[in-house]
């Protein structure tokens, strides 16, 4: 999550000085409008659907000793440790909580401000809406600027006739009628509803109602009468009165900015079809960036100058299929019984009578044979650099550290000892020091959920 703020917060950023420093100030007032809009929502989206990019760094170990000092100290973690990291990690998810509450808690309220909004407009549409001249008009009682939403116009009522006068005021306003203005803004406030925490979208949204005022000006400007006329009916107009949210109104807060863009000169064809594609390249590329993210590091042991012999893949089962009753739990995330987290289960449960024995799922040497307070007794077999397993509950041990086992040889009996809820054998399959789904490696399918 914290990385998805950053990059779609970081593309935001760019993005906009690419419009600051590149668009802004030039009269490419309609790719400007849709620059914004894909910039703001493509940076938003783009983000959250990544492709991980997977690097893997690797060590020299000269010697067998290195090697299992390397693997006892990278890999292989007990139950203390994990239930101390889960702990933690229970505490970080339990901030987490607290701030998605908060999240969710701010973004009802921008959400249901949004709604009254829309309710607000709708309402005087539904009661007020009439035609006058072949317009569709809202006549309010209080002082306000002309201001439009979809294909309404919104007027003070006693000042009807005067504004139905200035062509500068009618052309501005049909503008944002023709041009579909309020469908940005709509959209625009309902993203911010959800980024409100997101400093960017506040600064998008103001560019958009600026790029939107430039473009009805524009309009404006090229259908009245005289040159000029238009410029001077915007500077008496300026005045500082009320407007109903969401709405696209004839506003002054930018007088200045908008008579300076009018102002400007316009460039020729091909220095317009420079800037858009150097503009339009370059989002394109930071877009794209965001969709890629680099995973977390491996670090598999590479031995050299070794002659381990080949390798040994765990691939039988750990007890006999006949004497398996069920499942008891698959690899991935579940729900923890005993924490009362949702935690990945690193391995699989198999339930099986007391006193089945374990058989060990390939050759090796055990490099761990003892009791914790989690795993209970346990087992650990490297089989090779690549390869080892863990075995743990069980209710004895039968071979002991440093001693060489073969592939099905009995190494314990299944019990219940340690943190266990029930009699089963936790297995575990490890590659390069991670944790893998240990039916991935069973060479034929035990059908278990029998």
């Amino acid at each position: 999550m914290i990385f998805y703020i950053i990059q779609s917060t970081t593309a935001l950023f760019l993005l906009l000085m690419i419009y600051e420093f590149v668009l802004k100030n030039s009269k490419f007032l309609q790719f400007n409008r849709f620059y914004l809009l894909a910039s703001l929502v493509l940076c938003l989206i783009v983000p959250a659907f990544q492709i991980g990019i997977e690097m893997e760094a690797y060590e020299n170990i000269a010697n067998i000793k290195e090697a299992e000092e390397y693997a006892s100290a990278h890999f292989f973690i007990d139950e203390a440790s994990n239930v101390k990291s889960t702990l933690a990690g229970a505490t970080e998810l339990s901030y987490w909580s607290i701030l998605l509450g908060i999240y969710f808690i701010i973004s009802t309220l921008f959400v249901l401000r949004f709604a009254f909004n829309v309710y607000q407009l709708s309402r005087l549409i539904l009661k007020k809406a009439e035609k006058f001249k072949g317009v569709s008009i809202i006549k309010l009682d209080q002082k306000v600027n002309p201001h439009s939403f979809l294909n309404y116009l919104f007027m003070n009522g006693e000042e009807t006739e005067s504004i139905f006068l200035n062509k500068a005021v009618l052309n501005h306003e049909k503008a944002h009628q023709k041009q579909l203005h309020s469908i940005d803004i709509l959209m625009v406030e309902l993203i911010h509803c959800f980024f409100w925490f997101n400093p960017m979208v506040f600064f998008y949204k103001r560019n958009i109602k600026m790029n939107h005022e430039y473009l009805a000006d524009d309009f404006a400007a090229r259908h009245q009468d005289e040159d000029g006329e238009y410029l001077y009916n915007l500077i008496d107009f300026v005045a500082e009165k009320k407007a109903v949210s969401l709405s696209s109104e004839f506003s002054y807060q930018g007088v200045k900015k908008r008579i300076r863009m009018m102002n400007q000169p316009k460039s020729n064809k091909m220095r317009i079809k420079l800037k858009i594609s150097l503009a339009a390249l370059l989002a394109v590329m930071l877009i794209g960036l965001t969709a890629f993210k680099p995973q977390r590091i491996n670090h598999p042991i590479k031995i050299i100058d070794l002659d381990l012999g080949r390798d040994n893949i765990p691939s039988i089962l750990p007890i006999e299929e006949k004497k398996i009753e069920r499942i008891a739990s698959h690899y991935g995330m579940r729900f923890n019984p005993i924490l009362n987290v949702k935690k990945l289960h690193t391995g699989i449960d198999l339930a099986a009578p007391v006193g089945t024995a374990i058989l060990a799922t390939a050759d090796g040497k055990v490099t761990l044979s003892e009791f914790s307070e989690g795993y209970g007794n346990h087992i650990k077999i490297t089989h090779d650099q690549t390869y080892s397993t863990m075995y743990a509950h069980m209710a004895s041990l039968e071979v002991k550290e440093g001693e060489t086992v073969k592939a099905g040889q009995v190494i314990g009996l299944i019990g219940n000892s340690g943190k266990s809820l029930g009699v089963h054998l936790h297995y575990e399959v490890l590659k390069n020091g991670e944790k893998v789904n240990p039916v991935e490696y069973f060479e034929y399918d035990p059908q278990l959920d029998h």
